[in-house]
């Protein structure tokens, strides 16, 4: 988007505007899952290996992914580890964090493979830890992800060649095929 001309402002709030559940909603989705979670947890008096149970059962069953787990190019992200460290040295890990960690140890005997906590839903474990209702997890996601969108754009600004349409040739459709026209 900067390299188009536009000011810093329009090429990060694009970038904002972006945001969305496929785009950053993993943390909302997690943050959801985890918060009822612990409410049932805590109305059905379960333990928070029971009530991962629960949650993977259900979403095996509807062969739904599972939100907060599982990473295209982490096996054990160094992110997660380190904000765990965060939480339990600040004294903000509590029964979603707890919860979140119970769902990692059980995936493999669910999945048939370990998907670990991802920072999605380690983020989304802690910041329902501290209060923060789930529908705030974008929230969270556009405050983290904006300094990123300043840089990229900074460095299209400056860095780039202006915006340049690619030629005809380049372009290839991929609808429909054409239709004739009835008569």
């Amino acid at each position: 988007m900067a390299s188009c001309g536009v000011p810093l402002q329009s090429a990060v709030s694009a970038g904002v505007a972006a945001i969305g559940d496929w785009h950053g909603g993993a943390i909302e989705q997690a943050a959801k899952m985890l918060q009822e979670g612990v409410v049932h947890m805590k109305d059905a008096q379960l333990t928070a290996q029971e009530s991962a149970e629960e949650i993977l059962r259900k979403h095996r069953d509807r062969k739904e992914k599972v939100p907060g787990y599982g990473h295209p190019t982490h096996t054990n992200d160094p992110r997660t580890k380190r904000l765990l460290e965060i939480a339990n040295e600040t004294q903000l890990s509590g029964p979603h964090v707890e919860l979140a960690q119970a769902i990692e140890s059980l995936t493999e005997r669910f999945f048939r493979k370990h998907l670990i906590l991802n920072v999605d839903g380690c983020i989304a474990a802690i910041i329902s830890d501290m209060g923060f209702d789930w529908r705030l997890g974008k929230g969270f996601f556009i405050v983290s992800r904006t300094p990123e969108l300043i840089a990229h754009a900074y460095e299209q600004m400056y860095n780039d060649k202006p915006y340049k349409a690619p030629e005809w040739d380049e372009i290839v459709y991929t609808g429909p095929p054409e239709r004739r026209p009835t008569k």
